[in-house]
C-alpha cells in the first residue's frame, strides 16, 4: 500500500489543495518500507491526482480538501481520508496500527458532523 500525505513543517498540511510537498510512504504489513518527498508546486488538482496515480498511491491522508480535488482523487481509484491533523510520524503510526480515526487525529470542528462525514471513504477498510 502506498500512502500520500501532504506535509508542512513536520505535520499534515492543513489544506491538501495548496500543499507544495507530499510524502509518499510504502506500508507493508503495518511497517514503513520506503518514503520519499515529492514537490508538487503549483499543479492543478487534476494534475496532482494524476501524479498520485502515476506513483501508485492507493490512499491519501489529508486535512481539508475541496470537493473538486476529493473527486479528482477518487476518480483515479484512490481512497481519501480527509480531516486528519497531527505530526506526520504520529499519523503514520496511527494509520499502520488502525487508529487513524481516533478523535485526537481529527481536525477541529470535525466532531460536529460525526465520524462518517469526517472520514468518508470509497471503501471502508479501517475502523
Amino acid at each position: 500500500m502506498r500512502l500520500a500525505i501532504p506535509v508542512w513543517d513536520g505535520r499534515i498540511s492543513p489544506v491538501l489543495d495548496v500543499a507544495r510537498e507530499v510524502l509518499f510512504v510504502d506500508l507493508e504489513q503495518g511497517k514503513i518500507q520506503n518514503r520519499n518527498t515529492v514537490y508538487l508546486g503549483n499543479k492543478t488538482p487534476t494534475e496532482r491526482a494524476e501524479i498520485f496515480k502515476e506513483n501508485g498511491v492507493t490512499e491519501v491522508l489529508c486535512g481539508a480538501v475541496s470537493e473538486y480535488f476529493f473527486r479528482a482523487i477518487n476518480n483515479q481509484g484512490i481512497d481519501v481520508v480527509p480531516w486528519v491533523t497531527g505530526r506526520v510520524e504520529d499519523i503514520l503510526n496511527a494509520f499502520a496500527s488502525g487508529h487513524i480515526t481516533d478523535p485526537c487525529f481529527r481536525m477541529p470542528g470535525c466532531h460536529r458532523h460525526g465520524q462518517r462525514a469526517c472520514f468518508r471513504r470509497k471503501k471502508r477498510g479501517l475502523r
